[in-house]
């Protein structure tokens, strides 16, 4: 996806939600997104408040942010000068009414005052500067500085009108968005008289945004981007630390930790009964993106191999909800027929996993072969090189 920065919000104010009178066609809720991308594209300044709010089972992960944004349109995004700041958590008070942060990017240097630390920082963006911007991306709706706001939108796999609510008191089209080859979804809220987004439900990365008196003709100047220090702040370069050493995972020619799970049919199975078997482990999870890019090159071994003394198992690890249905419907229905293994976290752990895809490949003695993470376009090739040279050295 283009977006390289997440958001995260739901701003609950007085809205109601109903369905659609008469529901609109697909090629109507196309029409839809194409007048909201031109729109969008349209405005040259915005400012608004924001909102941050986590979707179930993500509370562990995000946590509601309030704060304000404004943005100038560039020709791209490296120099659409951007604005936000982040509110106290502990203040009830109106948005921006006491913020601790404020970051800015001017086009060259992103700058952050922080003013619970004191501190005014600043650094290129494309390096260092990309931490400063961590606390508070979540607030910026990208789309209002993307030079295709809606292109992923207008190419998306499925649109489908779901009703109509008020955000504010501003009528919004409620559009459900299952992206390009079901990579990702989203719920859009589009205002029905200017087509503009007012709210976006990051389906598969758990949180809203939702932006409140937005005001998409706003008088800014650029050169309000470059924050200058406070007085008596302390005013540095900010340089990145140095990033501690990846977590290990298990060692190749280490014993495979035995274990046992269900599988999608409910069948008990158990690593130590598939010896004498070369046995494939994916971590993956139905929201993971790059698990997802993964899974078509495991169901191509998983042909490849069908004839062959070779299990390959993927095991679903961290779902959020609906950890045994969620994956066996999405493996149905992307018709992936390799074997399945559901609620493994406490494998993954075993396994020391930290990120997801990570593979396991294990030999027929039941020793690790070959560790990787990550979705790599090469990496079906590798291992299925890597397969036939462990079933080439015979039996145990």
């Amino acid at each position: 996806m283009r977006r390289a920065l997440a958001t995260t919000g739901v701003l609950v104010l007085t809205s109601s939600m109903c369905l659609a009178q008469e529901p609109l066609k697909g090629e109507d809720v196309l029409a839809i997104v194409k007048k909201v991308d031109e729109a969008t594209l349209k405005v040259k300044a915005v400012t608004y408040d924001y909102r941050v709010t986590p979707l179930e089972g993500y509370e562990n992960r995000y946590k509601v942010m309030t704060g304000q944004g404004k943005a100038i349109r560039g020709t791209d995004l490296g120099d659409s000068p951007t604005w936000l700041t982040l509110d106290d958590p502990a203040t009830d008070g109106p948005i921006g009414s006491n913020p601790i942060l404020a970051v800015a990017f001017d086009g060259t240097n992103v700058y952050q005052i922080d003013h619970e630390k004191k501190t005014h920082l600043w650094a290129p963006m494309g390096g260092d500067g990309e931490d400063l911007l961590e606390r508070v991306q979540l607030g910026l709706m990208f789309e209002f500085i993307h030079p295709t706001p809606f292109t992923d939108e207008i190419n998306a796999d499925s649109l489908k009108l779901e009703g109509v609510e008020k955000i504010d008191d501003v009528e919004c089209h409620v559009i459900h968005v299952v992206y390009e080859d079901a990579m990702a979804e989203a719920r859009w809220y589009f205002g029905k008289k200017d087509h503009l987004p007012r709210r976006v439900e990051r389906i598969n990365q758990g949180y809203t945004l939702e932006l409140h008196k937005l005001n998409p003709k706003a008088e800014i100047k650029a050169a309000d981007f470059a924050l200058k220090a406070p007085e008596g702040y302390e005013s540095k370069k900010y340089e990145r630390p140095a990033a501690p050493p990846p977590p290990q995972l298990l060692a190749v020619g280490t014993q495979a930790p035995d274990f046992e799970l269900q599988s999608g049919e409910g069948k008990t199975v158990k690593l130590s009964d598939l010896r004498g078997n070369v046995v494939l482990l994916d971590f993956w999870a139905t929201w993971c993106g790059p698990c997802k890019m993964a899974m078509p090159g495991i169901q191509e071994l998983h042909e490849h191999f069908k004839d062959q003394k070779v299990k390959i198992l993927g095991i679903s690890t961290w779902e959020r909800s609906n950890k045994v249905e969620g994956p066996i419907k999405y493996m149905k229905d992307q018709k992936f027929t390799y074997g399945l293994l559901v609620e493994g976290d406490e494998v993954a752990t075993a396994y020391k996993v930290r990120g997801i895809p990570t593979f396991y490949l294990i030999d027929k003695k039941g020793k690790i072969a070959h560790v990787a993470v990550g979705f790599d376009p090469e990496g079906e090739q590798k291992i299925q090189k890597l397969i036939e040279d462990l079933l080439a050295q015979g039996e145990m």
